[in-house]
């Protein structure tokens, strides 16, 4: 009997443990609307994007561009916003 509540002892903080990583990983991916999106335009600087989207999930740099990517993993969609080297958005694009 006793090894049957340790394995249920456990079970249970595991559980409880994957859910409480979960919920702190859903917390903050922020999900974007479609409309918020739509305000993003060419030529828009890195704090107008912040401002309308907020801050993005990931950022990647290469030698041309910067790209943030804004979704969260609750949202079939995520988004990407293209900086050239100067900081003006170049384009954004719906990756689903």
């Amino acid at each position: 009997m006793m090894k049957k509540s340790k394995i249920l002892l456990v079970t249970v903080l595991v559980l409880a443990t994957m859910f409480m990583f979960f919920s702190i990983w859903a917390m903050h991916s922020r999900p974007v609307s479609t409309e918020l999106v739509s305000r993003i335009v060419e030529g828009m600087s890195k704090e107008e994007v912040q401002t309308i989207l907020g801050h993005p999930n990931n950022i990647n740099y290469n030698e041309n561009s910067e790209q943030w990517t804004y979704g969260s993993g609750l949202q079939w969609n995520f988004y990407r916003v293209t900086f050239s080297k100067n900081g003006k958005v170049l384009f954004c694009e719906m990756d689903d």
